[in-house]
């Protein structure tokens, strides 16, 4: 800490540890308070919540804790991971071993999962699978290439249960099948290559919501007139450019798939709330993906970052769980019988061409 900084802002930015605290996780109270100083040097600052009694370091919680290097160089392995550095490079730059940057990444992984668990939650996104949904208010636009396993894995995942009825009294009763509910809006867009890998075509269709409902939706939510996935492409450049194992042809691997979602994870983590976007800026403020959707109102720096307190909260991570694994599960399985509801239209555009004119082409 910085010994200048007033009493009363200094420890604002602390939250209780204890998750029996009334204050638990929560900053910008008063509760916190100075208690005594620890560490070889004397360096490091021990602070206690007035609500609970509770004592607790001021590396509880944020990248510094129970980890013996200098503030420089987990801003340097910060740094390192941001630009999509290798591991051995990254050991290479910050003179640090590789098992270092190897407990680094996990410990900053397990933070940033965390952090985004409990910030990003309840979002109203207009334009943004299980774990998507499981944080928004209301159920987002889809748009996504032709792979045919995302009808299946949506439908899995928000589906409904349509039983429908047997006509008349002789034979077995119809199966149980999952539909899609009405305020569901998916479409595809399906490009056709040829043996060289070139696009010939690309045609774009609604599954589910209907051609008119959907170009309705589109303007509402202002992303333009067109089906494209400009949006989800220009995602996963970013991945690519800032996760070393995803490039093409390289031989920066991950070796596990822990490692490799770790990576994921805190790149979204920093693109979210560190890195700002030319695409939001309004005139000369630079702006963030959080800042975007009110999570922060300005541009966090390494060192903000790094001193972020983040706790684990058992409720909460026990119902965003619960609330995951209950999207995961096959929406056939517990349900009781009889007709749930009736099975929406599925409308693609092919099949309405008369009834709604085709929506214009990307530029």
């Amino acid at each position: 800490m910085i010994s200048t900084t007033p009493a009363q802002v200094r420890y604002t930015t602390f939250s209780c540890p204890n998750p029996d605290c009334t204050q638990f996780n929560r900053s910008n109270v008063d509760t916190i308070v100075h208690r005594s100083w620890t560490g070889k040097h004397q360096h490091i600052e021990r602070l206690r919540c007035t609500a609970c009694a509770h004592e607790f370091s001021e590396r509880e919680g944020t990248l510094m804790a129970r980890s013996t290097l200098a503030e420089d160089q987990v801003e340097r392995l910060l740094k390192c991971q941001r630009w999509g550095v290798c591991d051995e490079g990254t050991a290479d730059i910050c003179a640090v071993d590789l098992k270092t940057v190897y407990r680094f990444q996990r410990v900053a992984t397990q933070r940033a999962q965390t952090h985004h668990q409990q910030v990003v939650r309840d979002v109203d996104v207009p334009g943004v699978l299980a774990q998507v949904i499981a944080r928004t208010q209301a159920l987002p636009l889809f748009l996504t290439d032709g792979w045919k396993a995302s009808t299946a894995a949506l439908l899995q995942v928000v589906g409904v249960v349509y039983r429908p009825r047997r006509r008349g009294k002789v034979g077995r009763k119809p199966k149980p099948r999952l539909v899609a509910p009405k305020n569901l809006f998916y479409a595809q867009v399906v490009k056709v290559r040829d043996k060289a890998g070139h696009v010939v075509e690309v045609s774009r269709r609604v599954v589910f919501g209907g051609p008119r409902r959907f170009g309705k939706q589109l303007r509402l939510r202002q992303l333009g007139e067109t089906i494209q996935t400009a949006f989800m492409e220009r995602w996963y450049g970013t991945l690519r450019g800032l996760v070393a194992p995803l490039r093409r042809r390289t031989r920066c691997l991950s070796w596990s798939r822990t490692r490799h979602r770790g990576k994921v994870w805190l790149v979204v983590s920093l693109d979210n709330f560190v890195m700002p976007h030319k695409s939001l800026r309004q005139g000369r403020t630079l702006r963030t993906p959080a800042m975007a959707i009110g999570l922060t109102d300005h541009v966090w720096s390494y060192r903000e970052y790094i001193w972020l307190p983040v706790h684990t909260d058992p409720v909460l991570t026990k119902q965003m769980d619960e609330r995951i694994a209950r999207l995961l599960t096959p929406a056939l399985q517990d349900q009781p019988r009889g007709r749930t509801q009736a099975p929406p239209p599925v409308e693609t555009i092919e099949a309405h061409e008369k009834e709604a004119a085709p929506l214009p082409n990307a530029a």
